[in-house]
């Protein structure tokens, strides 16, 4: 077990970031890497038809939406069918008139077949105004955030304190403390567990690195402290798999050390000589 010196930090604007980008990414105009502003015309087909345009292209029928954009879309309007070229982006207004001809030819069904622009292509056509309803949501949830972290910054930092002299539970009063105003914050409950360790608490120990591990999958330190804590409690299996996934995330001397220690727990010695193995291959070759 490693206590952490960490401080806590507070972030950025993440939450809007990640919005942002969210949406940004399902533009079309956001693979041609330019802010498009004006009219961006969407075919969709609906079904062949034996008919060609006047350079001999195969037609097939569809409908046309336009989307308003000012980098995102702000707008939509339905356009109605259309005479589409396959394989091309070009088209042919399909007007009253050329459509009661066509059908009366039997080159076009009776009636035409429905349609419906699809969901998400409605929200997309609405989404700049999504993203301008979302800054001041955005920018709200992460001023509450950055209050919730200051105030509880005094409280860690005591809790720190007291851990780093080893006194547990006042290091677990000082960190439940924080977790009352920022309870998902990391540095608080991976700090907490480590106390509740030091106390010989393990059941609380595993619960609060469980919670370090469902919001940071990747966090090293919370995986392997909790396989220690498994081993203290006899539940080698838990250990064993929490050392595998440590392994997976970072394969340095202190993963290999952890897994061999307890493959050898479990008399598995094979195992832990091919461990042992295969550390002393990951130094000679990083």
């Amino acid at each position: 077990m490693v206590f952490s010196g960490t401080r806590l930090e507070i972030g950025p604007l993440q939450a809007l970031f990640f919005a942002f980008c969210a949406i940004l990414a399902f533009s079309p105009t956001a693979s041609a890497g330019h802010c498009r502003v004006g009219r961006q015309e969407n075919l969709r087909h609906i079904q062949d038809v034996d008919l060609k345009d006047a350079e001999g292209e195969p037609l097939y029928l569809g409908y046309k939406f336009t989307h308003y954009m000012a980098c995102l879309p702000y707008s939509i309007s339905d356009d109605g069918y259309i005479l589409g070229v396959r394989g091309k982006d070009r088209y042919i207004p399909l007007d009253d008139a050329r459509r009661e001809a066509l059908q009366a030819q039997g080159l076009l069904p009776t009636p035409l077949p429905a349609y419906q622009i699809s969901a998400v292509d409605k929200v997309f056509g609405y989404s700049a105004w999504a993203l301008a309803a979302f800054i001041p949501f955005g920018v709200g949830l992460s001023v509450l955030r950055r209050r919730r972290l200051a105030r509880a910054l005094p409280d860690f930092n005591s809790g720190l304190s007291h851990l780093s002299r080893r006194e547990f539970d006042k290091a677990v009063t000082a960190f439940n403390a924080a977790a009352a105003i920022a309870p998902k914050a990391v540095p608080i409950l991976l700090n907490r567990a480590h106390a509740f360790a030091g106390m010989q608490d393990h059941a609380r120990a595993i619960s609060d690195y469980t919670k370090v591990m469902t919001i940071e999958p990747k966090n090293v330190r919370a995986v392997l402290s909790r396989a220690s804590a498994f081993r203290a409690v006899g539940n080698l299996g838990g250990a064993l798999a929490d050392c595998t996934r440590a392994l997976k995330l970072s394969r340095s001397e202190l993963t290999y050390c952890s897994r061999g220690a307890v493959r050898a727990q479990i008399q598995d010695f094979k195992g832990a000589s091919k461990t042992s193995r295969a550390r002393s291959s990951s130094i000679r070759c990083p």
